[in-house]
């Protein structure tokens, strides 16, 4: 996860609210950090590590590159080429982390494959996934200068030049190079060469405020809120969708450790959830009304991971957001609706329904806001039916065992 600290090392605080790693952060030229992020929120096991954005303060949390995308496979090492607003990085592959290939992404035109995605070493497809049905190429004079079987780590230091660790007889080195493919070597090492940078005065990225309600270790056990809206629920959705959401279902993604119990099952993490998918626990916090002209605001708990569902009158989900969000606390937030472009601005009009009101407060569901849970659940009214027969000394338990026990045998 990312954290943020004061010069000395002191008051840490969690920026980021993710089960899965939050890793490699730099800044952008506008003073924004950017990351890779790995997530499986309604995904596929493969597929899941893209490219963020975030404030230093942990306020606007924003897909920058391939949420929503196949190519590349994992995406890395992201940093600011100088003097514009495209980033360089390194597309890798979720099982081999010391394969890539050189690649650039430019979101003013697009934030999604193939919009706005270029790949510099035009020698080297993008491990593990392949290049895609197409495989747009930065620069149409490039050359491969020799054979090289992995890049990594890319230090952008112009629109053309860039250090970057390129490896040759199974080791990296580091070389000079520019987009065309022509390229210097710098250093060879008894070792591996990663991660190398300038050592000269950059240009310091704007500052960008906090807006964060940073709260005192008196009171780190209180509640702590902010707020989402929207202008239009409808915007980016499927437009057989609009007019039929009465309801936003907020969904808390709880936190999940990571454990390797007797052999190994397929996903490795506890408490079980899916045999086949690496998944989080979800608790339905509850839901807030979509007002008549498609918005909504709504106090939401801060620092943690939020999920969302579209519900028709009679609550039944119409739409479901396959990644999550949330607000730090006292930040307000707002989202153009599903899958929003940053490039593009909300709908015009006058001020929304949802704006003329104080936001609205979750209601629960009818069973509380307590996460489901098997052995809560589902083992007392096996216990009560179903154990004299099925358990201990009842005949039979040979036939069907309902005794509760550790779940490892099914992933033999």
């Amino acid at each position: 996860m990312l954290a943020r600290c004061d010069g000395d090392g002191s008051n840490i605080f969690l920026i980021s609210r993710n089960n899965e790693p939050d890793y490699l952060p730099s800044l952008l030229n506008d003073g924004r950090i950017v990351y890779s992020r790995w997530e499986y929120t309604d995904k596929p096991l493969w597929r899941a590590q893209s490219l963020w954005t975030v404030n230093p303060d942990g306020t606007q949390v924003n897909t920058f590159w391939g949420n929503q995308s196949v190519w590349p496979d994992l995406m890395k090492d992201a940093r600011a080429i100088p003097g514009s607003r495209r980033v360089m990085f390194t597309g890798s592959a979720h099982h081999d982390w010391f394969s890539g290939s050189v690649g650039i992404i430019d979101p003013d035109k697009g934030h999604n494959f193939p919009d706005g995605l270029t790949k510099v070493t035009a020698d080297m497809a993008w491990p593990e996934s392949g290049n895609g049905p197409v495989d747009p190429i930065e620069s149409p004079h490039y050359h491969s200068s020799g054979q090289y079987v992995a890049y990594y780590s890319p230090y952008p230091l112009s629109k053309h030049d860039f250090l970057v660790s390129a490896r040759r007889n199974n080791k990296f080195l580091l070389y000079l190079m520019d987009v065309d493919g022509n390229r210097e070597l710098i250093y060879e090492g008894s070792n591996n060469i990663f991660h190398a940078l300038p050592v000269r005065p950059r240009a310091i990225p704007p500052l960008i405020r906090d807006r964060v309600a940073w709260p005192t270790l008196e009171q780190r056990d209180e509640p702590k809120y902010g707020v989402i809206y929207s202008k239009n629920v409808y915007q980016g959705a499927p437009e057989q969708l609009r007019g039929k959401a009465r309801y936003l279902r907020i969904l808390n993604i709880e936190p999940k450790t990571y454990t390797y119990w007797h052999k190994r099952p397929y996903a490795s993490s506890g408490p079980v959830v899916s045999m086949v998918q690496s998944e989080g626990v979800k608790r339905v916090l509850g839901t807030v009304p979509i007002e008549d002209d498609g918005s909504l605001a709504f106090q939401a708990p801060a620092g943690v991971a939020l999920h969302f569902q579209l519900l028709d009158e009679n609550h039944r989900a119409l739409q479901t957001m396959r990644s999550f969000s949330g607000v730090m606390p006292g930040e307000t937030r707002g989202c153009l609706g599903c899958h929003e472009m940053h490039s593009v601005a909300p709908a015009g009009g006058g001020k929304t329904l949802a704006l003329t009101r104080e936001p609205s407060q979750i209601t629960p569901p009818p069973w509380g806001e307590d996460s489901v849970g098997y052995e809560r659940y589902v083992q007392p009214v096996l216990d009560k039916y179903c154990g004299e027969c099925h358990q201990g000394e009842g005949e039979a338990r040979e036939t069907l065992d309902l005794t509760l026990r550790p779940g490892y045998l099914i992933f033999k």
